[in-house]
C-alpha cells in the first residue's frame, strides 16, 4: 500500500490515497528520470556537477570516469542528500574501468501545493 504525504506552504497537509499518490509519484519520477538522463548525455565525463531545482524537484547531476566514482562520496549542490560509493571494483567488477563513464544523480521530491485535480 502507498500513501504520500505533501507539505505545503502553509503547513496544511494533503494525503493522497494509494492510487492517486501511486500515479502522481510515477508521473513526478517518471519525468525526472527523463530530465535527468537529457542533460546527463550533453555532459563530457569529469565536468563539474549540473544542479536543476523546480518547486517540487531538485536535482543535481554528474557524468564521471569509473575509476573517479570509487569510495566517492556525492552529495548533492542543493540539499537533496548525498551516497557514499564502495571502491570501483565493488561497483563495476574487474572490467568496470573499461566503461566509458558513469552518471550519478541525487533527487529530493517536495510538493508545495496539491496537485490540480485531487
Amino acid at each position: 500500500m502507498y500513501t504520500s504525504y505533501w507539505p505545503s506552504k502553509n503547513n496544511t497537509s494533503f494525503f493522497f490515497p494509494s492510487k492517486q499518490a501511486k500515479k502522481v509519484t510515477d508521473t513526478i519520477l517518471s519525468v525526472a528520470d527523463t530530465l535527468g538522463s537529457t542533460v546527463l548525455s550533453t555532459k563530457m565525463t569529469g565536468q563539474k556537477k549540473t544542479s536543476l531545482k523546480s518547486d517540487i524537484i531538485t536535482m543535481t547531476l554528474q557524468r564521471q570516469a569509473p575509476s573517479d566514482i570509487g569510495n566517492e562520496t556525492f552529495t548533492g549542490d542543493e540539499g537533496e542528500g548525498s551516497v557514499t560509493f564502495p571502491r570501483t571494483e565493488v561497483l563495476f567488477g574487474r572490467n568496470g574501468t573499461t566503461l566509458p563513464s558513469v552518471d550519478t544523480q541525487v533527487s529530493r521530491l517536495t510538493c508545495l501545493t496539491a496537485p490540480t485535480g485531487f
